[in-house]
């Protein structure tokens, strides 16, 4: 509120940040003496006017305003913060916002004060409560409808979550491209799921979902969501989480949506899946997936019968990569090292391998870097130049290829 404070940002800026990449409010403070009962105008509030000086200082100077973060806010300071938004809007200062933490207050304003926005690309809210109201559904909504710039949406925490709002606005959207949604504490029913699956299912330029889900996973949302696996010509990338111990799936039971999708390259699933047969049930069906590239599988529900069964199954005609957790690896690491021996098109990653031998992490290597390509009779030279510059940086696999039946038998 120093009367100099603008100043004294401005002058940084000229002379000390040739370059900023990012530049935050918070408003974590604002409270009631930051703002005159009755009055929210900018001009009617120190602060508020210093802000909107940098604004003008950051617009004439093509500064771009990277992300705005808004966290716990007084309820009387909203409207203020909605037209400091709606400012910043105008002049498109900013590429990334987030709107957290916002208990009590409705955030309609600060919604419809970005739509002006023309550089916004991602926009996340997070709110604990059940204040998300009908007119901040409707904000949303408008704002889906009207971007002609934003890619990424994340929607978490909210309880009541407007979906019949948020799926008008994805009907009419054409720019997004990644949208997370957290229905596990929305109290989404089934009939509701299986609506925003069908207006996901025709959006034209959608890749990634991530869907948090809770106890309310029926038969509806499975309908819908293998009817988003068959009709999606856009997604490649589905993640599902799911921490409660009700509503978890069977990899079976996607099964007909994963043999009729056009365009999925990767399946991510964290604490999402139940049953006993679920890595074995996707490696059946992956010969009929043929643009599946990645599974990421964050479960502890791998049993050891489950990876004794894909021994048996006959080898792919191109290579997967297959994420498991550290506590699968070290429960199940003998069992795993067999099946990857059977299978060296199967490329295990992990971000720790924690008590596994280093014959596993050799076999990993091995396979990673193109044994697949290898372990075979009559191997054409052709393929030499590329499994050597794949395992250009490994010399361990170098030596091991080198001196293996492959290349004595050229």
């Amino acid at each position: 509120e120093d009367e100099n404070a603008a100043e004294d940002i401005l002058e940084l800026c000229h002379y000390q940040i040739t370059n900023p990449r990012c530049f935050s409010i918070d408003v974590g403070e604002w409270g009631d003496d930051d703002v005159d009962e009755g009055s929210s105008n900018v001009q009617d509030n120190p602060m508020l006017e210093n802000i909107l000086r940098v604004f003008h200082h950051f617009a004439e100077n093509e500064i771009l305003w990277k992300s705005l973060d808004l966290h716990s806010v007084n309820d009387r300071a909203i409207e203020s913060i909605g037209r400091l938004v709606e400012t910043a809007s105008q002049f498109s200062l900013f590429r990334e916002m987030e709107i957290s933490a916002i208990s009590f207050a409705h955030i309609d304003g600060i919604l419809s004060g970005i739509e002006q926005n023309q550089r916004l690309e991602l926009l996340e809210i997070h709110i604990q409560g059940d204040s998300f109201s009908e007119a901040d559904g409707c904000s949303l909504e408008r704002l889906l409808i009207t971007t002609k710039t934003l890619r990424t949406l994340r929607i978490c925490g909210i309880m009541n979550l407007r979906l019949e709002s948020l799926c008008r606005g994805l009907a009419a959207n054409t720019t997004l491209k990644a949208l997370s949604v957290d229905l596990s504490s929305a109290g989404v029913s089934d009939d509701s799921s299986l609506n925003l699956f069908s207006t996901l299912a025709t959006h034209p330029s959608l890749q990634f979902l991530e869907m948090t889900t809770g106890n309310s996973c029926g038969d509806l949302f499975v309908k819908g969501l293998n009817m988003l696996l068959s009709l999606s010509t856009s997604l490649e990338h589905l993640s599902l989480s799911n921490f409660h111990r009700n509503g978890k799936l069977a990899l079976d039971e996607l099964s007909e949506g994963l043999k009729q999708s056009r365009s999925l390259k990767v399946i991510e699933t964290y604490s999402a899946l139940h049953g006993e047969t679920n890595l074995s049930t996707i490696f059946q069906l992956l010969p009929e997936c043929p643009k599946l590239e990645r599974l990421y599988f964050y479960e502890k529900c791998i049993e050891k019968q489950d990876l004794e069964k894909i021994k048996g199954m006959k080898r792919l005609h191109k290579p997967i990569i297959l994420f498991l957790s550290v506590h699968i690896i070290n429960y199940l690491s003998k069992t795993i090292e067999e099946v990857l021996r059977c299978h060296p098109e199967i490329q295990l990653i992990a971000h720790d391998f924690g008590e596994a031998g280093k014959s596993l992490k050799h076999l990993c290597d091995l396979n990673l870097h193109g044994r697949y390509l290898l372990d075979r009779p009559n191997v054409p030279l052709s393929l030499w130049p590329h499994v050597l510059q794949k395992a250009s940086n490994k010399e361990d696999v170098l030596n091991f290829f080198l001196k293996g039946p492959s290349f004595a038998a050229r």
